[in-house]
């Protein structure tokens, strides 16, 4: 009887990976967990899916007109120029309200590259950096897809008004009067008191300056005081400039009489008080006589300073600037406007109305500011200043040194579920109101490079588009946070700027403006897409997308192999999926497998790979697809 050797079954396991936990661009990641991925999305987790496709809202090149601003006004609002242009650069201007409502704005020499930022207030959509505002209640009803002229709706925030002459060459007459313009007729101008009058007798007191008015009252025999004096300014129109509790900037007042105007410091607003038939009223007081004129033009300005960004925060527009302001002065400044009204940054009245402007001693550009939690937040790249309080008596300022957001990336700054979300000097932070907190840690080294960041909040997801440092300036990856999962994906290069999200009861849509460039790269127009496509406006070419894995097999401490590869998915008809492998990190992906859909029905798909040490996986296709799970067979090799 011949004997033979005994064989022994080689040992064989297997692992499964049926949670699949996002994008890492790590060196050593976890099970599930890839490397580098395209167009993969967390909404079906722990499934590994192709995200929805996107869509055209608005296609420039059809419609005739370029958005340059979006803003959530119960529904997607545009502002728009023409495509075209006169030889003088001007271009008729629109806005398109929800309903598809056209108003036309006008005609205007404007930049159809150059976006604007458009901001809610109340009723109003201000438009910056025009300076310019429009009450949508006082937009006529029309029907959808026709137009109305509006330009009169269209009204600066800033006003100014130069004085003409009259008939007799006067710009400008000043008078001592009451609140309403009734104006005041002393019997006594002197430095010292009148003796012997009776009672109400108005006696303008000289012996100070400045002067005062007072009253004399025989019951109590003694002279009062009139608390308040006023001036009342009448030129040819000045009425029709401004509005009653505008404060101004006057210049130009030349009479000896008008040295006490509150206006004849340097830069100082007066208040209007009332106004009538070509005049109007200020607190002030003259300093001789009762009444004054002048022959030379006086120049009244309602003034809006220039702001590196602004935004509206408990019935106020808040901003910040640093650098020259309009006065060609260098500036480090908060401001916030009158209480409730926007056109007014320099209403000082002791109220609760008044505006507000703070100045800082900490260095370094702004580079972002929003209303968080009710709060005016204000970020350079080192820290975040916070004002606190009701009103401007109220206000403090807190300074907290933190990473802030950085330079270039104001646009990532995006609130979900109270929490902010934005992208700092190397890395994407998550801030609650005490210290940020890191969450772009799965990003990589690459974080550190990104510049340029535009945010948007769609579902619990934060849509983060960021260019990449080592491109032209022309790539955006755009990445996706799921805030609820903690986890990320990558999706592709969609290039797009200016997010804005619409929830109604019609629309639940995030929109983003795609740039249109020209042959030499720069930005011609603008449409505007989708993140999720919806009906005849959905993208229908299909979806390329890919998957990574890390290094599989270093972590072993025996001498495993990986005998067989098993992926349980479902993928469209007509959908194409390759299955590709890098032995040993030779830098070469060989093709180990390939399948088309034919059906809709979930399946196997079965790959060999080489023996090897270690290797990684690359899963692509072109189609919907959804990955259930991986298993792989492990088999015990050799101690060599």
């Amino acid at each position: 009887m011949r004997y033979y050797p005994t064989l022994t079954e080689q040992a064989t396991s297997r692992d499964f990976i049926e949670a699949f936990g996002g994008y890492n661009h790590n060196l050593r990641i976890g099970e599930g967990e890839f490397y580098d991925m395209k167009n993969l999305t967390s909404t079906n987790y722990p499934i590994l899916s192709t995200r929805q496709p996107r869509g055209t809202h608005w296609n420039t090149t059809k419609n005739g007109y370029t958005p340059v601003g979006l803003i959530d006004k119960g529904g997607l609002c545009t502002f728009e120029v023409d495509d075209y242009g006169d030889s003088l650069g001007n271009r008729n201007t629109l806005l398109r309200m929800p309903g598809n409502r056209v108003y036309f704005l006008g005609n205007t020499k404007y930049d159809a590259s150059y976006k604007r930022t458009l901001i809610s207030m109340g009723a109003y959509i201000i438009i910056l950096p025009d300076k310019k505002y429009i009450n949508v209640t006082e937009l006529p009803e029309i029907e959808e897809n026709t137009g109305s002229s509006v330009t009169d709706k269209l009204k600066r925030i800033e006003a100014r008004f130069i004085s003409i002459a009259n008939t007799e060459g006067v710009h400008a007459k000043y008078e001592l009067c009451k609140a309403d313009g009734t104006a005041y007729k002393p019997d006594t101008t002197s430095d010292t008191e009148p003796t012997g009058v009776e009672s109400g007798h108005i006696w303008l007191d000289t012996s100070d300056s400045p002067h005062s008015l007072k009253i004399y009252s025989s019951a109590n025999s003694m002279w009062s005081p009139v608390a308040t004096t006023y001036i009342k300014i009448s030129c040819l129109g000045i009425d029709e400039a401004f509005d009653v509790g505008d404060a101004v900037r006057i210049s130009g007042v030349t009479p000896e009489q008008c040295e006490s105007f509150n206006f004849t410091k340097d830069k100082a607003a007066s208040i209007i008080q009332s106004k009538g038939d070509d005049y109007i009223v200020i607190i002030g007081m003259m300093k001789d006589e009762i009444s004054a004129s002048q022959d030379t033009e006086i120049t009244l300005q309602r003034i809006m300073p220039d702001m590196d960004f602004v935004f509206e925060n408990n019935n106020r527009l808040w901003g910040c600037r640093y650098g020259l302001n309009i006065d060609g002065e260098v500036i480090n400044e908060i401001y916030a406007s009158k209480l409730g009204d926007f056109k007014n940054w320099e209403y000082f009245a002791g109220t609760s109305q008044d505006s507000y402007v703070v100045s800082l001693g900490t260095d370094g550009e702004f580079t972002g500011a929003i209303s968080y939690l009710g709060n005016p937040l204000f970020f350079r790249q080192s820290c975040i200043h916070t004002i606190y309080g009701g009103y401007p008596a109220q206000y403090q300022l807190q300074t907290t040194e933190c990473r802030g957001v950085q330079n270039g990336c104001h646009n990532s700054l995006t609130m979900i579920d109270g929490t902010l979300y934005y992208k700092a000097p190397g890395g994407v932070c998550a801030y609650t109101g005490s210290l940020p907190v890191e969450i772009g840690s799965a990003l990589g080294e690459e974080r550190r490079r990104f510049y340029g960041a535009y945010g948007g909040a769609y579902r619990h997801k934060y849509y983060l588009g960021m260019y990449d440092a080592l491109t032209d300036g022309n790539a955006t990856w755009l990445y996706v946070y799921d805030t609820e999962k903690g986890l990320w994906h990558k999706e592709d290069e969609y290039n797009g700027q200016e997010f804005c999200y619409c929830n109604s009861d019609t629309i639940d849509q995030l929109y983003y403006l795609l740039p249109v460039t020209k042959a030499d790269g720069s930005t011609e127009s603008y449409n505007i897409k989708t993140i999720i496509g919806e009906g005849d406006y959905a993208d229908t070419n299909d979806i390329d997308w890919f998957a990574e894995t890390g290094i599989i097999g270093c972590s072993s401490p025996d001498k495993k192999y990986i005998s067989r590869i098993s992926l349980r998915l479902s993928i469209g008809v007509g959908t194409r999926v390759y299955v590709f492998a890098e032995y040993d990190s030779s830098g070469t992906w060989e093709q180990i497998g390939a399948i088309t859909g034919i059906s809709l029905n979930t399946f196997t798909f079965p790959v060999r790979p080489k023996r090897c040490d270690h290797l990684r996986l690359r899963i692509e296709g072109t189609g919907e697809a959804k990955i259930f799970s991986i298993s792989k067979t492990l088999e015990q090799g050799s101690d060599m």
